[in-house]
Order: C-alpha cells, then sequence, then structure tokens
C-alpha cells in the first residue's frame, strides 16, 4: 500500500495493487476511484479537498465509499 499527500492541492493519494492498466473513475464528490482495466478491481483512491474534509468529521476516520 502506498499512501501520499499532497498539501499543496489539498489531495490524498491511496494506491494498493499496481497501478498499471488502469482506469480512474469520478465517483462524484471530489473522489476518484481507480480499477484494473482486467479485473474491474478498485486499486486505489484519490481524494480531492482531503483536509477541508476531515476537518468536517466528527470522528478521527474519513469515510472514503468504495462502489462499482
Amino acid at each position: 500500500m502506498k499512501i501520499s499527500y499532497d498539501d499543496k492541492t489539498d489531495t490524498l493519494y491511496v494506491f494498493f495493487g499496481d497501478q498499471a492498466n488502469t482506469v480512474a473513475r469520478d465517483a462524484g464528490n471530489g473522489l476518484l476511484l481507480k480499477y484494473h482495466k482486467d479485473n474491474k478491481k478498485v486499486v486505489g483512491a484519490i481524494v480531492h479537498d482531503f483536509e477541508a474534509r476531515f476537518r468536517m468529521q466528527q470522528s478521527s476516520f474519513v469515510e472514503i465509499p468504495v462502489g462499482t
């Protein structure tokens, strides 16, 4: 798993699995999900405006919905 954060763009990147041969799909509300083209499994997520989302949450967890 690889997690990185770009504070200039307030974007969180979470990648698990090989990122080759993937496609990104807009899941709405500033969330992009990366899917493997062959098996359609989610292999990553890109969260825009991450810090703003984290501050809005009442708990220490930020939920990232993963749907197909």
